[in-house]
This record gives C-alpha cells, structure tokens and sequence, in this order.
C-alpha cells in the first residue's frame, strides 16, 4: 500500500501542474522511461509499471467504459534473480563474538540460526512450549493458525537452557526484555541491527533464515522437509535453497545441524 501510494504521488508531482486526468499513455512512457534513465532497478521499475496499470485500470472501470487503461501497453523488464543472502561461518563467528556475556541474544542467535523460525514465531513461544526429549530438544511454535514443531539443534539447545536458568523472572514468556515483559518483534530486530553493526556483518535476522535454509538445503534435507520447518505456503518458495532427499523430518533437522 505504502509503496503503491509512492508511486502515485511520484507521478502527480512529475505531472504537475497536470491533472492525472490529463495524462496519456506517452506521457507515462515518458514517465517511466525517466525513472529508468535516473538509475532506477528492473525491480524497480516493474513495481512501478504494476503501480500504474492498477491504478489507470481502475480509473478505467471507475469511468463505465467511457475511457481505456492508458497503462496497460507498459512493458515490463525481466529481473535478474539474485542471490538469496547468507551469513558465512566468519560472519557468524563475528556476531558470537559481539554477543559474548549475552546469554539472551546469543540463544536467539542459536535459536534462529538452527531453525529458521521467523521473529514472530520466536517471541510468541513460551516456556512450555520446550520439551527436551532423548533424541534433543523440541520447541512448538504457533504458525498460520496451529501448531508445529521444530528441532533447536544442541548447540542452540545449550544456549537456551543457559539463558533459561539465569532468569529470576516468571514470566511464561521464552524470551523476555529487561523490564520482564514479553519480547517484542521490533526490539528483537532493533538490537540485533545493533549487533549486526557491531560485528560489521551486513545482514539482518531475515538473513540468518536464509542462511538455515541455504545450509540445511547443502546437507541435502528433502525439499518437502525444508518448506514445512520454514512454514512457506509454496514449494516454489524453497526452491532457493535446492535441498536433496533425505528421510523423515525429525531426522532431516537432526542430521542436517550445523554447529558454529
């Protein structure tokens, strides 16, 4: 909404003093081609063309027939696809050091890295939702209306009974901030961009998800496997990260750890 609600206000202000009314399909052309000429990406550029087909077709329906979409002979530019970002064991290694005495953050670190849950998912959880059984740890997270499990790896297992036992809090919450209260989404992606500064590592907490399924997908977990511990709604999602057979779940994440 915000970036589609950008581009109309680009192209009132490029149009001005003339009325978006008074635009014809060159002048959007034209438009277009100089957000190009000013360095504008492929990406970019096709977000912008979708912008204005959406809007200029519904200006289309909103006159009954009575005009065309002037957008709709827009072409589009092929993207390049480019590569999925991950942290490499120097960059992780930076990071541990930055985090060192920090047993909350280094368990999030861990935690994250060995399961590739999203932020949200880790500070819903509660205490109870750890269960430590012979074969290792197991965390419960909510997603997408239900329940499912993941498997912490021993390292991120350590980290997080560590951390756990130095709490004189009772809150249920897994994770909480220093005034006790639950941990929010926001002040777990503000300091680790803080530490992710620290360290001098480009990346952010979506990077460590890339990078648990671009390793995970090395060791050769079955694409199947890897789409259901990342909770993505698509195979085409996974694809990416290119895992190979192996067999069920529970094996998969288990044998598939990385330890840093």
């Amino acid at each position: 909404m915000r970036t589609y609600s950008s581009e109309l206000g680009s192209l009132s202000a490029w149009a001005a003093p003339a009325s978006l009314a008074a635009l014809t399909p060159t002048d959007l052309a034209r438009y277009v081609q100089v957000g190009d000429e000013r360095g504008a990406s492929p990406a970019t550029h096709n977000v912008r063309v979708a912008a204005l087909r959406a809007f200029f077709g519904w200006w289309a329906n909103a006159s009954r027939g009575e005009q065309e979409n002037i957008a709709s002979d827009l072409g589009t530019l092929e993207a390049e696809q480019s590569e999925t970002p991950r942290l490499s064991r120097q960059a992780i290694r930076a990071l541990l050091a930055v985090l060192e005495g920090n047993l909350r953050d280094m368990s999030i670190l861990f935690l994250l890295l060995s399961t590739g849950i999203r932020v949200s998912e880790l500070v819903a959880a509660n205490r109870g939702d750890v269960e430590e059984l012979d074969e290792g740890l197991e965390l419960s997270i909510g997603r997408s209306g239900h329940r499912e499990v993941v498997y912490p790896s021993e390292q991120a297992a350590e980290a997080l009974f560590a951390y756990l036992a130095s709490r004189e809090d009772r809150s249920r919450a897994l994770y909480v901030a220093r005034t006790g209260k639950r941990l929010a989404t926001r002040t777990v992606q503000g300091t680790f961009a803080r530490h992710f500064r620290a360290a001098k590592v480009e990346g952010s907490l979506r990077t460590l998800r890339h990078t648990f399924g671009m390793h995970r997908g090395a060791a050769g977990m079955e694409m199947g496997h890897l789409q259901q511990l990342l909770g993505l709604k698509t195979a085409r999602s996974v694809e990416r990260y290119d895992p190979e057979a192996q067999a069920d779940l529970q094996t998969a994440a288990r044998e598939t750890e990385e330890r840093y």
